[in-house]
Formats: C-alpha cells, sequence, structure tokens
C-alpha cells in the first residue's frame, strides 16, 4: 500500500455493537489504527497493541498482545468478545465517522464510531 493510502491510520474508534451485542456506554473501549500498520487500545480492562494489513477493502488483525488485570465482569465480558472478534475480521467499511469490520463473507462483526472526529 503506498504511503498515505491506508484510509483507517490515524483514526480512533469506540465499539458500539460486537458480535450483534451492544458495548455498554459505561466500559471504556476503543481501537486506534496507527502509522504502518499497527493498532493500539483499550478491550474494555486491558490496554492492547498489534498489527493490521489492509489491501483493498480487506482488513485483518495480527495476533492481540495485551496487559493481564482482571477487572469486574461486564469489562471482561466485553473484552473478551472484542479480542475474540478482532480475529475474525476479514472486511471493512468506512462511511465517513461510521465504520463497520466484517468476516471474510461479508457479515458486520464489529460496528464503530470515530472518535476523534471533529
Amino acid at each position: 500500500m503506498a504511503a498515505g493510502s491506508d484510509p483507517l491510520a490515524g483514526s480512533e474508534w469506540r465499539p458500539v455493537e460486537i458480535a450483534g451485542t451492544p458495548t455498554p456506554a459505561d466500559v471504556e473501549v476503543y481501537l486506534q489504527f496507527r502509522a504502518e500498520g499497527a493498532v493500539a487500545g483499550l478491550g474494555g480492562c486491558n490496554r492492547f497493541t498489534g498489527g493490521y494489513s489492509l489491501e483493498g477493502a480487506t482488513l485483518a488483525f495480527s495476533p492481540l498482545a495485551a496487559t493481564m488485570m482482571a477487572c469486574p465482569e461486564p469489562e471482561m465480558l466485553v473484552e473478551r468478545r472484542l479480542f475474540t472478534t478482532l480475529a475474525q475480521v476479514r472486511g471493512f467499511a468506512r462511511d465517513r465517522i461510521d465504520l463497520v469490520l466484517s468476516d471474510a463473507e461479508g457479515a458486520p462483526l464489529v460496528v464503530l464510531v470515530q472518535r476523534d472526529a471533529d
């Protein structure tokens, strides 16, 4: 991919739905797409980092590394659901401040809203 052509680099997103389940508003969770295919964020309890590859509308995440803190069940449930679902992502569709991550068949897995939009 040519430098500067990554439509996700430099953006930050909050999942509002993961695997068909709404994300509770009181659980802090976000993904940051960084330069050169790096991703980082907060899964609800633990900070994570990893990588992503993007080619056209195809998107995949590398295995994520995360801290290992224990948190109350609402946060841990969101985090487990997020990490499991991100491993299944194979595509995306972005419409301004809305982002949908999908599986290989195009079924939505994670629905996100951009946190850093002006």
